[in-house]
């Protein structure tokens, strides 16, 4: 059980090498919030400022906008972690995504595809007309993380772990 930390700003920039490109990633600050959305048009997680990296596959992706006139950016791909509070109560629970493209503080939100956390037998509720579960959100055994829906956003807000919350 963690309670509130306060953490010292400091923001880290990562060189990530691959074997076609470099990468160039900023990290943000622990404490820095932002929303998780489901999105099962998005083809894998998509990790924003509200994630830090865990580790690294010293992989990239070639990401390509909605707009086919930009030319693809690279993104890398890691293993990160956020951090939910659980409301109520003082309980944080770190929640990680592996092989993950990182965006660090260029998204303020993140996207994660509810197929493929269902892949991993994981259940996740997202369906605002579903009459038979009313609840949405992702069911983690001893926890639920509710969801919320704001207009046809389906999300949850997390925040970017401490050091010591992840210790």
């Amino acid at each position: 059980m963690i309670g509130p930390t306060i953490g010292i700003a400091s923001i880290t920039v990562r060189r990530i090498a691959s074997n076609t490109s470099d990468c160039y990633v900023q990290e943000p600050i622990p404490g820095v919030g932002g929303y998780n959305e489901m999105d099962s048009n998005a083809d894998t997680c998509c990790l924003g400022r509200n994630f830090i990296i865990l580790g690294y596959t010293q992989r990239v992706a070639e990401v390509y906008p909605y707009d086919a006139n930009m030319p693809p950016t690279r993104v890398p791909i890691v293993s990160g972690a956020t951090a939910y509070d659980v409301p109520g109560s003082n309980e944080t629970i770190i929640l990680v995504v592996n092989e993950g493209l990182y965006f660090g503080t260029k998204l303020d939100h993140s996207l994660f595809n509810p197929n493929q956390i269902r892949s991993y037998k994981i259940p996740v509720w997202d369906n605002p007309f579903d009459e038979m579960r009313p609840d949405m959100g992702i069911d983690l055994g001893s926890y639920f993380v509710p969801f919320q829906s704001k207009g046809t956003k389906i999300r949850f807000k997390s925040r970017s772990p401490t050091e010591r919350e992840l210790a």
